[in-house]
């Protein structure tokens, strides 16, 4: 016979069998394990439904960009294109010691570096030093420009505009080649913040959808892109503002400028490609972009996904201290 056990709930006492306690106590695990599948099956499933959401957005995802190394984690394209249209040869730009030379003392090139994963583009900063080389300047003057671009393109991180004032990102004057092939396209979806030359001292834009205009944009004031002085950038997007500061390097002089964008609708989605792109026509210049970083917040789904498996883990061990106590 088992020795019996007393508990007493208010003016009531039973006796129970250790048999009994062991029966009822497993009852209870029982009913403690089913409640606590249902509650996992349900986490699950709703897990599933994030990451499926999230899943796109999420593919192939890196999260930040700190410089440009060796130049293995960037995808290098580049073409130059004659005076009558004729690509000439293969010509992408170069990274050597950090430093990514977009493009050079010659006339007539495209030229793109993005970074091989895309990154989320719903919040983020971005920095980086431009410097171009007077000495580099054509007799026309220094031209045409550089851009920063997020894209969705296609053509994934070897997506490349057309050259000249279409600074690698857009295409002036849809000029193909005669042949007809390759066929140039402009970078699209997409959105850039442009840096043009020919404009005295220089100006800046932000357009999207692979669309440039040269003659529009902001005097950048006392801040020179063409004097050789290195010039730091700081481009910040909040979500619906993006804000780019500039900073002479040399003489402290700053030009500051802001846009209401809407990137995650120009862009199709809330991570995109990021990098350079750049040009050279009739005049040229050498520019160079060195100290790149990118930071940015991980795309809301994919932040409630995260929750989702805490909260998986978070009931798991419920479960546990439920069932160790019920014995």
């Amino acid at each position: 016979m088992s020795n019996p056990m007393f508990y007493s709930k208010g003016s009531i006492t039973k006796v129970q069998s250790t048999k009994e306690i062991t029966a009822l106590s497993r009852k209870r695990q029982g009913k403690l394990s089913a409640q606590h599948q249902r509650a996992l099956a349900g986490c699950a499933i709703a897990m599933a439904g994030l990451l499926a959401t999230a899943g796109p957005a999420l593919a192939g995802f890196a999260p930040g960009i700190s410089g440009f190394g060796d130049g293995s984690a960037f995808t290098l394209t580049g073409y130059t294109q004659d005076g009558f249209g004729n690509i000439t040869d293969n010509n992408p730009p170069t990274i050597s010691g950090g430093v990514l030379t977009l493009t050079t003392a010659s006339a007539g090139e495209a030229r793109a570096a993005f970074f091989n994963f895309p990154q989320a583009i719903n919040n983020f900063t971005a920095a980086f030093t431009f410097q171009t080389d007077p000495t580099s300047f054509a007799a026309l003057g220094p031209s045409d420009g550089f851009a920063f671009v997020l894209q969705n393109d296609s053509r994934g991180a070897s997506a490349i505009g057309g050259g000249g004032a279409g600074l690698g990102y857009g295409l002036m004057n849809n000029n193909q080649p005669p042949s007809g092939s390759p066929v140039l396209t402009a970078i699209t979806p997409s959105a850039a913040a442009e840096f043009f030359l020919r404009n005295g001292n220089g100006a800046v834009n932000v357009e999207t959808g692979g669309t440039i205009d040269p003659n529009v944009g902001n005097a950048t004031g006392t801040v020179s892109l063409v004097s050789g002085d290195p010039v730091s950038v700081l481009l910040s997007y909040n979500g619906t503002t993006l804000t780019e500061t500039l900073t002479d390097l040399t003489t402290s002089a700053s030009f500051q400028a802001s846009y209401t964008a809407d990137l995650a609708s120009a862009l199709g989605g809330n991570t995109a490609y990021v990098g350079f792109t750049g040009g050279t026509g009739g005049g040229y210049s050498t520019q160079t972009i060195s100290n790149f970083t990118y930071s940015s917040t991980v795309p809301e789904p994919a932040a409630l996904a995260l929750m989702a498996v805490a909260g998986v883990g978070i009931l798991l061990l419920r479960k546990r201290r439920a069932d160790a106590e019920s014995v």
